[in-house]
């Protein structure tokens, strides 16, 4: 695997673990069964008379009400300014993307569960969260470590810094900046 090469599948997959991050705050996640036998996952549970079948996942601060504990992040265009430092090697990556991140974090959250990531309690002081998650995920050779604070500044802008280690991957440091431009 060239440096390149790896440094994509470790961009992709720590995006997916980084972006995952703090969905453990939301209260639930409902897996829904559609009459047709479609999957789908929402924050709320499908209205009793579509004939869907839904159970709820895991995704809760123990012993914390959500009310308490999730950021509020305001739906809209949002700009994420991310770098990261892999084996020593820098890379910058601006994207935009008109989202609900709070959503988004919940959807990665069990999407990355599913593959083999477990996420610790959130711990919460100010407009800071706390959380440390491992992830041992095979198809990508992976068994890492993650540090996570997210820092909050108000309901239009917040900083992620993450960490990793272990696994067959160097360390991974980097530093999200994130702003809501508007609405979309």
């Amino acid at each position: 695997m060239t440096f390149s090469s790896f440094l994509r599948a470790t961009t992709i997959a720590a995006t997916c673990v980084s972006i995952a991050w703090p969905a453990a705050v939301l209260a639930q996640v409902h897996k829904v069964i559609g009459p047709d036998g479609k999957v789908t996952y929402s924050d709320q549970p499908p209205e009793p008379n579509q004939g869907a079948k839904a159970s709820v996942l895991p995704g809760r601060v123990a012993g914390s009400s959500a009310s308490s504990v999730a950021p509020k992040l305001r739906r809209g265009l949002w700009e994420f300014r991310r770098s990261f430092v892999i084996n020593g090697a820098n890379k910058d990556v601006t994207t935009q993307n008109c989202t609900d991140p709070v959503s988004t974090m919940s959807f990665w959250q069990q999407s990355m569960t599913k593959v083999g990531c477990t996420y610790e309690d959130t711990r919460r002081s100010g407009n800071r969260y706390t959380q440390a998650s491992t992830c041992k995920i095979d198809a990508l050779a992976m068994d890492r470590r993650y540090m996570k604070t997210l820092e909050v500044s108000g309901e239009d802008a917040y900083v992620l810094e993450e960490s990793a280690s272990g696994g067959s991957q160097p360390p991974m440091s980097s530093v999200t900046r994130a702003r809501r431009l508007g609405d979309c």
